[in-house]
C-alpha cells in the first residue's frame, strides 16, 4: 500500500486478460510495454508486471524485465517505461510517477541487491526529472539511447504531409519514382526471408553486429505481435532493395527496423519506402509515427534523413538508473560501456 494506493505484482493470468486494457488507458502507451512484448522478452528475461492502482484502476503501470546477475543482485529494466500519463493534471501524473517508483523500490530492495534502470516514452519535463531525482534515481553513467526521436503526425492530409517534406527529400522522393519501384506489405515468413539479409548486410556494413537478428528472431515478433507488426518490402528492377518493419499500438506506430541495399540506397529507395510507409499507416488510422530515435552526435546521416520527412524532434526523459548500492551501479553501467565498445 503506497499512501492509499496500492502496489502490487500482476499475475500472469490476470496480466493476460487485462494488461493491454490497462496499458491502452495512457497517454505514453509504447509497445515495449505490451503483454506480448513480455513474451517475445521472455527467452532471456523473466517478466514481471507491476502497477499502482486507485482500486481497480491503474494510475502507473510497469513491465518490468527481470534477469538474476552474480554476487545475488537483480537487474531489472522498464524500457518505454513506466506509464504514467493520463489526460488528468500535470500534479497527478507525476504524483503517480514517485509513488509507483517508491512501490518498485521496495519491491526490489526486499529481493537483494537490485539494479533498475527506466526509460519513461514520454516528452522530457523539468518536474518529472524532479521527482525523479527526489525518488533516487540518476542519469546513467552509459546509455543506451540518445534519448531523441522524430515524431510524424499524420492527421494532417497527404498533400499537407507532402508539403511538409524537406526539400532535398522531397526531390529524392522524386527521383526514387522514376526507377518504378513496387512495394509489398505484409507479415508471411516469406517476406521476412528476403527482409533478412537486407538487415544483415547493413549491420556489417556499418560494423554494428549486436543489431543483427534472426529469421527466428523476427518470426517470433511476428507471432507475439500479430496484427500490431506488420513489414514493408520496396523492390528495384526485380532486387528486394529496401525494407522497415513497423510496430502500431492504438494509434501510434513505431519504427522497428529499416535497411536499404547499395542499390536501393543509388535510387533513393529510403525516401519511397518512408513515403510509403506514412501513407500506409495513415490509410489505417494511425495518428503519430515515432522513428524511433535518432543520434546527431553519432549517426548525423540518419538524424538528418529523418528530419527530412518533416516531423517534430522530441526529447523523451530518457533513460534513469537506480540501485540500494552504489558499486552494482558503477559496474553494470562500466559492463554496458565495455559491451557497446567492444561490439561498436
Amino acid at each position: 500500500m503506497v499512501n492509499g494506493l496500492s502496489w502490487k505484482v500482476v499475475s500472469r493470468a490476470e496480466a493476460e486478460s487485462r494488461w493491454d486494457g490497462w496499458l491502452a488507458q495512457f497517454e505514453d502507451q509504447h509497445i515495449r510495454q505490451s503483454f506480448a512484448w513480455g513474451l517475445h522478452k521472455s527467452r532471456s528475461w523473466e517478466p514481471v508486471h507491476t502497477g499502482l492502482f486507485d482500486g481497480p484502476t491503474p494510475v502507473a503501470l510497469g513491465l518490468c524485465l527481470e534477469k538474476r546477475l552474480p554476487f545475488a543482485s537483480t537487474l531489472s529494466w522498464i524500457n518505454a517505461g513506466p506509464v504514467f500519463f493520463r489526460p488528468r493534471s500535470a500534479a497527478e501524473n507525476l504524483s503517480a510517477l514517485s509513488k509507483y517508483l517508491e512501490g518498485l523500490k521496495d519491491y526490489l530492495g526486499r529481493r537483494g541487491r537490485p539494479m533498475l534502470r527506466i526509460y519513461p516514452y514520454c516528452a522530457m519535463d523539468l518536474e518529472a526529472q524532479v521527482e525523479l531525482r527526489r525518488s533516487g534515481f540518476i542519469r546513467p553513467l552509459t546509455r543506451i539511447g540518445s534519448g531523441l526521436s522524430y515524431v510524424l503526425d499524420l492527421r494532417a492530409d497527404a498533400e499537407s504531409l507532402q508539403s511538409g517534406l524537406e526539400r532535398h527529400w522531397r526531390n529524392q522522393l522524386r527521383a526514387s519514382k522514376k526507377a518504378q519501384p513496387s512495394l509489398v506489405i505484409g507479415t508471411d515468413r516469406v517476406l521476412l526471408e528476403k527482409y533478412i539479409p537486407l538487415h544483415n548486410s547493413l549491420c556489417d556494413r556499418k560494423r554494428l553486429p549486436h543489431q543483427r537478428i534472426e529469421l527466428e528472431e523476427l518470426q517470433g515478433l511476428v507471432d507475439r505481435l500479430g496484427a500490431n507488426i506488420r513489414l514493408l518490402l520496396a523492390s528495384v528492377d526485380g532486387e528486394h532493395a529496401c525494407g522497415m518493419v513497423l510496430w502500431t499500438l492504438g494509434r501510434r506506430a513505431f519504427l522497428a527496423y529499416s535497411a536499404a541495399s547499395e542499390l536501393g540506397l543509388r535510387r533513393n529507395l529510403p525516401n519511397f519506402l518512408y513515403w510509403r510507409a506514412a501513407l500506409h499507416l495513415k490509410e489505417q488510422g494511425v495518428e503519430l509515427w515515432d522513428l524511433m530515435g535518432v543520434d546527431p552526435a553519432d549517426n548525423w546521416g540518419v538524424f538528418n534523413f529523418k528530419r527530412g520527412l518533416g516531423g517534430r524532434l522530441i526529447e523523451y526523459l530518457g533513460e534513469w538508473d537506480w540501485s540500494n548500492s552504489p558499486w552494482i551501479r558503477r559496474g553494470f553501467n562500466a559492463a554496458l560501456w565495455w559491451r557497446r565498445d567492444r561490439l561498436g
